[in-house]
């Protein structure tokens, strides 16, 4: 139809482009009744695909609620749970630009930071070369060390923080899957392992090396932190 309007500048089309409404119509209509669409299928299938991700989010909502009290928004939760949209865009963002600040960061956005990165949720575009370390969408390792300080050894909010150094230490060393392998993992892990091998930048690294060293070098966190593996170097 759209392309009658071109032809018709030069030929005379009035009979032919009615024509081609009609056809259109008919067509349409046949399409309507021939082909279905169900859309409780692709909610399933959605569904299905980040199930993963699902169960992880109302698993640590749920132990908010009932270790600390947080009662996270409706919103909230359904933000957590979109992939790349912009209202899940902004929320990466803004949990990022929290830690930020020269002030304590609240629990409640600690423990999502820590859900974000174990989802390896997509941030912002990026505006500098590929490796470079303001390409990482999380809180910088030296922002989460920053806040240790604010809080007591035993306080909630430093054992959330350590947790969250443990999920961006565990994402690094996230091992690469083959793409002969990818029906064996779920949506999750291929995107985690993809992210690890592409879109880790190597000053990032190298600083959650050194976050990692001095905290182990500390009896305040050395506990906690020598139970975990250490920071594979990428090959």
């Amino acid at each position: 139809m759209q392309s009658w309007f071109t032809v018709r500048l030069v030929y005379q089309a009035g009979r032919w482009i009615f024509s081609t409404f009609l056809l259109c119509m008919l067509t349409a209509f046949v399409l309507q009744l021939t082909t279905t669409v169900s859309q409780e299928k692709l909610n399933l299938a959605y569904h299905q695909r980040f199930e993963r991700d699902y169960n992880y989010i109302d698993q640590e909502i749920r132990i908010a609620k009932e270790k600390y009290g947080i009662d996270y928004s409706e919103q909230t939760v359904e933000i957590l749970k979109k992939q790349v949209t912009e209202s899940s865009v902004k929320q990466v963002e803004s949990v990022k630009k929290a830690f930020f600040g020269d002030r304590p960061v609240t629990l409640d956005t600690i423990i999502l930071q820590k859900i974000i990165i174990r989802n390896y949720k997509e941030g912002g575009r990026y505006y500098y070369k590929r490796n470079a370390i303001e390409n990482w969408r999380y809180a910088l390792p030296i922002d989460i060390l920053k806040q240790l300080s604010y809080f007591d050894q035993n306080a909630k909010e430093t054992k959330e923080l350590l947790e969250v150094l443990k999920e961006m230490i565990d994402l690094v060393n996230t091992p690469e899957i083959h793409w002969q392998e990818y029906q064996n993992f779920t949506e999750t892990e291929r995107r985690r392992s993809l992210g690890a091998r592409y879109n880790i930048p190597d000053p990032l690294i190298e600083q959650l090396k050194k976050v990692q060293t001095r905290l182990l070098e500390d009896d305040l966190y050395s506990d906690f932190f020598k139970n975990l593996q250490a920071i594979k170097d990428r090959e």
